[in-house]
């Protein structure tokens, strides 16, 4: 999240409705979107008034639970606390997660299939998920820049640079310039769809859109690139919801 964005977890309706607003420097008008887990995020401008979010909110009732309905959702709100585990679909790994007090610290002990995660400081639930969004970005750069490398040189194709970063709507993104970006919740995808995004952003160092060309291109690496492409708009349902909400 950029520094103009300010997280404002606001629960809405009480504790029937899993809503949560992000002010934005950047948002000119109220927007909303539905997470797979059935959490609601309204992006609001800084001096949106509350009772504008709330109005705004309850005149899109119908679309939410709409919204809900096809993500197969419960309409009950989820709480988002720290995980006892993570999961990473896409290298097979399930880490165990930990919590004490004591001096603030992340401790990742790899094992088989994973490994541990002691994680010692306070028992603030907001601040033991950043810690370990900033371990997942980490897992992340492990795991994921290697990988680009080495479908960059299967597939002839070049970038200069990459980076790994938690996106909240996008998988990935290819720079005029060929730098790379890639999503760390790509870790909870499996493997062969971690693959097909990473065509994907290296097509792009040849062409910069969406145009026949870049498909045509995308086929010709992928030819199962049409499946691949629809699994990954419901995909986003694999990310468990701490790496994108704070607890409420």
């Amino acid at each position: 999240m950029s520094a103009a964005d300010t997280p404002d977890q606001l629960a809405l309706f009480g504790a029937e409705a899993a809503v949560v607003v992000r002010r934005s420097a950047r948002a000119r008008r109220l927007s909303l979107r539905v997470f797979p887990h059935g959490l609601v995020e309204v992006v609001a401008p800084q001096r949106a008034a509350e009772r504008s979010i709330y109005r705004f909110v309850s005149d899109h009732q119908a679309w939410i639970q709409r919204a809900r309905r096809e993500f197969g959702a419960s309409p009950q709100a989820r709480m988002v606390d720290p995980p006892a585990e993570i999961g990473l679909a896409a290298v097979g790994e399930a880490w165990v997660v930990a919590y004490g007090e004591g001096t603030r610290r992340l401790r990742a002990v790899p094992g088989a299939d994973g490994g541990s995660i002691r994680l010692t400081g306070p028992a603030d639930p907001v601040w033991r998920v950043q810690q370990l969004r900033r371990w997942l970005q980490q897992r992340g750069r492990a795991v994921l820049e290697p990988w680009l490398a080495q479908v960059a040189f299967e597939t002839g194709l070049a970038y200069r640079g990459v980076t790994v970063r938690r996106q909240r709507s996008r998988w990935g993104s290819c720079s005029a310039r060929h730098d790379i970006s890639l999503n760390c919740a790509l870790l909870f995808l499996e493997p062969a769809l971690v693959r097909h995004v990473l065509v994907h952003e290296l097509a792009h160092t040849r062409h910069l859109n969406h145009g026949p060309a870049f498909w045509r291109l995308v086929g010709r690496l992928a030819p199962d690139f049409e499946a691949a492409e629809r699994e990954l708009r419901a995909a986003w349902r694999s990310v468990p919801a701490w790496v994108n909400h704070d607890p409420m």
